[in-house]
């Protein structure tokens, strides 16, 4: 008897070190698998439109405003719908070097308050920001300048971190049809930019989308052609490599992987091909689910190729711009969200560290209950 007490307060010992390590982990991530898949297509909901938009059409969350732009547009460029029941509300600001209009439109960034949009103008070599408002009620509103775009290094795309900076993805050209590619912290007032990552050692190549979390304060980067994302803070101390399963550390970009990654609420949205660097391997139709922590949760399977989403705080949705005949569509995840068992109550709450914690004090529970269990049965 003490023999076996000695025995299994050891496993005990171990078990519960296990346990207050089981949602720790190293940097380096590897997911074998990610066969949760979960087929959504009978729970799209197409918006009623006669919009059209083209191929490179980007849709924005703006908290009670869904931004949608169309930069190759030969009529109106910006678009706002409602984000509560998705109504088109108006279509505003032309093509053209006047005033009013746009040369050669970038990705929006939208500012932190939500209350306005930048838009850098790379004809003009310029970045303005339309009042959201203003734009509602205005039929032609004249954009506010906010300053020049540096010219040797450039942010091709932007979000904000505040009034003057932005954390973009920063081209810098390097001969003729090439460039380097970062993320970066552009200071507009000192026009100073500061890296903050240029790639992953095992690869040759930097091409990366990226997401910036206010909230969390965490930037999600990642890899166009490679199973690979990783996490870190506004300085770029990186807290996790998530390498999926078809991981390969390489320069080749012969394989299409991410093309948009977003951080919402304590979860990871990220279109996912990993099919061949062409114009059928590219089409995205599913969205890979992680935690926070970079664990993988599930796979969205849309059903229909997208050309871009954003996720809607509004009313906890996904909008898509679809490679359909019915271009937008949105799917409520609350009808695709499973809460029963511990993963999906521990995914519900609003505090990633508490979920840590009661995972870690429940697994202790359970494993101090079977012990205990198993001294009686040897009386």
């Amino acid at each position: 008897m003490v023999e076996w007490i000695i025995k299994n307060l050891t496993v005990l010992i171990l078990l519960l070190s296990v346990a207050g390590c089981s949602m720790k982990s190293d940097i380096d991530k590897h997911i074998n698998d990610r066969d949760n898949i979960v087929d959504v297509s009978d729970k799209i909901c197409f918006i009623k439109t006669d919009l059209m938009v083209g191929p490179v059409a980007k849709v924005y969350n703006a908290n009670d405003y869904i931004i949608v732009t169309d930069p190759n547009s030969i009529d109106n460029l910006i678009h706002i719908f409602d984000a509560e029941d998705y109504t088109l509300l108006c279509s505003r600001v032309k093509r053209g070097r006047g005033p009013h209009e746009l040369t050669r439109m970038g990705d929006v960034a939208i500012s932190t308050d939500k209350k306005k949009f930048y838009v850098p103008d790379f004809g003009k070599h310029k970045i303005f920001s339309y009042n959201v408002d203003s734009l509602l009620n205005k039929e032609h509103c004249l954009p506010i300048y906010v300053n020049d775009l540096p010219k040797t290094q450039f942010p091709s795309t932007l979000k904000a971190v505040d009034a003057t900076q932005f954390i973009g993805t920063i081209i810098e050209p390097i001969g003729t049809g090439d460039f380097k590619q970062s993320i970066g912290i552009w200071d507009m007032d000192s026009s100073e930019i500061s890296t903050i990552y240029s790639g992953h050692p095992g690869l040759n190549l930097c091409r990366v989308c990226y997401d910036y979390s206010p909230q969390h304060s965490i930037v999600a980067v990642a890899h166009y052609h490679h199973d690979l994302i990783t996490l870190m803070d506004v300085d770029g101390g990186v807290k996790f490599n998530i390498y999926g399963p078809k991981w390969q550390p390489s320069g080749s970009n012969k394989e299409y992987h991410y093309e948009k990654i977003i951080i919402s609420d304590n979860l990871i949205f990220a279109s996912y091909s990993g099919g061949q660097n062409n114009s059928t391997g590219r089409e995205i139709d599913q969205i890979i689910i992680y935690n926070l922590d970079g664990s993988y949760i599930k796979t969205l399977k849309i059903g229909v190729p997208f050309e871009d989403f954003c996720f809607n705080s509004k009313n906890n949705s996904l909008m898509f711009i679809l490679n359909d005949e019915n271009q937008f569509a949105y799917i409520k995840l609350a009808d695709i969200r499973k809460k029963s068992g511990m993963l999906w109550i521990l995914l519900e709450l609003e505090d990633n560290e508490n979920a840590e914690n009661i995972y870690r004090t429940v697994t202790a529970m359970v494993i101090v209950r079977y012990f205990f269990i198993n001294i009686k049965k040897q009386k």
